[in-house]
């Protein structure tokens, strides 16, 4: 699990963007798309909300797309 981290802090620090193959198992990832994709169909993905607990801002603008999953 180290080298995993340290790949991703690696990555990050020289390319501003953290990437690790197989971060999550397929398994893991298998469930997570199918539960997002169960939670679009059933219009229960909550709008994004902006701001802070004093000031929020919900505006379903913000989240209204279709999820788009891909795994390479």
């Amino acid at each position: 699990m180290d080298t995993i981290f340290d790949e991703l802090i690696d990555t990050y620090l020289a390319t501003n963007v953290g990437t690790v193959k197989n971060f999550l198992s397929p398994l893991l990832s298998a469930h997570l798309v199918d539960n997002i994709t169960a939670l679009y169909a059933d219009d229960r993905l909550l709008p994004a909300g902006t701001g802070n607990k004093l000031v929020i801002n919900h505006n379903k603008l913000i989240r209204n797309y279709a999820p788009f999953i891909t795994f390479t």
